[in-house]
């Protein structure tokens, strides 16, 4: 559940099975996002920027690559 909410959910809240839901590690500080199969899912749009783009590429563990070599 988002620790951020200002109406939260009810943890006993029965979710439909087709409801998608993201939750939020406040210890490691990271989405935990498990979607279902046929899940309509919407995704946040970032900012092209060097931030946003090194932030993307490390946290979907690309980083390590890049700095390997040229390409993945």
């Amino acid at each position: 559940f988002n620790p951020h909410a200002q109406v939260p959910f009810e943890p006993s809240f029965r979710w439909p099975e087709e409801v998608s839901r993201n939750y939020y590690d406040v210890t490691a500080g990271q989405p935990i996002q498990i979607h279902p199969d046929r899940a309509l899912v919407s995704r946040q749009v970032f900012e092209l920027s060097p931030f946003w783009m090194h932030h993307l590429l490390e946290s979907n563990g690309f980083v390590g690559c890049l700095r390997r070599s040229n390409y993945c």
